[in-house]
Parts: structure tokens; C-alpha cells; sequence
């Protein structure tokens, strides 16, 4: 192909630069570039850098003169949990979670509520082996009797 045809003319030093049509795009008229970038191209380029770094350099700025001030956090109250146990519907798990109740322990009290029927008070959990008066004592702070619908379905 000869290099009419083709619209391109080869330089050993550089791309391939496209030849117009009336031959104005001989290496001895292109403007010097860099970058692939003409004169005009660097300046906006340039001005564009500049424009980044001095607003990454005014936030800069800004950030350390706002880190002067302190951010105060306000905090609720600790609480402690509060769990209770329904005697008459817990599971053994629930019962479980009581201060010196046991696996054992909490089966046999859903056995006992299970086969002499429900509770009729909190003092009645005693009924069931393994439960006296000090174990009674520690852990009637968590026990609750709530009110059944006796109407139910």
C-alpha cells in the first residue's frame, strides 16, 4: 500500500501522525507535543491540577481547624437485665436461667407442673423435690405468676 492510500505517513521517531488531505500534517508543520497533548491541552491540564491540589489543600485546612472541637457523647443510664419467669409457662431452658437451678432441676419442675397441673401460687413451685426454703428465697426475685384466660380457644 502506498502511503497515498493508506493516509499515513511513517516517522522513524515517532507514531504514525495522519496526513490530511492537503498535506498539511507533514512532521515539519505538527506543533511540538507532550503526551499526545498540544499546547493548548497542557495549559487546561495544568490549571486543572491546580485547581485540585489547592482544594484538597483547603479541605486539608479545614479539617485540622475544625478538629479543634470536642464531640461529646451522651450515654443512657446502665441498666440491668430484667428477667422473669412465669411459673406456669416457662420451659426448662427459662428455669434454667435461675441463679442455682440446673438442668435437672428445671426437667423436674416442668415434669411436676406438667403432671400435677399448674401452679397455684409462686410458693407452690416448693412442691417440687430439690426446692426448699433457701433455694425458694433465691430465686423468687425472678418468678411471676401472670393472670391465663381461662376462656381460651
Amino acid at each position: 500500500m502506498s502511503e497515498l492510500e493508506s493516509g499515513v505517513v511513517e516517522a522513524s521517531d515517532r507514531a504514525a501522525v495522519p496526513r490530511s488531505k492537503d498535506g498539511a500534517g507533514d512532521l515539519a508543520t505538527q506543533e511540538q507535543t507532550c503526551c499526545d497533548l498540544n499546547a493548548s491541552d497542557r495549559r487546561v491540564v495544568t490549571v486543572l491540577g491546580a485547581l485540585i491540589f489547592l482544594l484538597l489543600g483547603w479541605n486539608l485546612w479545614s479539617g485540622f481547624s475544625s478538629a479543634e472541637e470536642t464531640v461529646e457523647i451522651s450515654r443512657l443510664e446502665s441498666r440491668q437485665l430484667e428477667f422473669q419467669v412465669d411459673v406456669n409457662s416457662a420451659t426448662w431452658v427459662e428455669w434454667m436461667q435461675l441463679p442455682g437451678i440446673g438442668e435437672t432441676l428445671s426437667r423436674r419442675i416442668v415434669e411436676d407442673r406438667t403432671e400435677q397441673g399448674p401452679f397455684r401460687s409462686i410458693e407452690d413451685v416448693r412442691r417440687v423435690k430439690g426446692i426448699g426454703p433457701a433455694k425458694m428465697e433465691g430465686m423468687r426475685p425472678w418468678l411471676v405468676m401472670r393472670e391465663t384466660d381461662a376462656s381460651g380457644p
